[in-house]
């Protein structure tokens, strides 16, 4: 599971959740509806949940270039 600051803050319930920020290329989009930002929440956790990161993420962009370099 990630560790960095920001995500065990969101993890734990203490990020600002009374809005989302989304940017694109063209702009940004502020969310502020309760039930979008829970979308957005809901979605968040399930994207983490399914992110590789520290050690196992270094150890898949290490194959990842190796493979490239064959």
């Amino acid at each position: 599971m990630r560790s960095d600051p920001w995500f065990q803050a969101w993890q734990n319930g203490q990020a600002d959740e009374g809005q989302v920020d989304s940017e694109f290329v063209s702009g940004w989009l502020r969310i502020t509806t309760p039930s979008e930002i829970a979308l957005y929440a809901q979605a968040f956790r399930l994207l983490a949940s399914q992110g590789v990161y520290g050690e196992a993420a270094r150890a898949l962009m290490r194959a990842s270039l190796e493979s490239l370099e064959s």
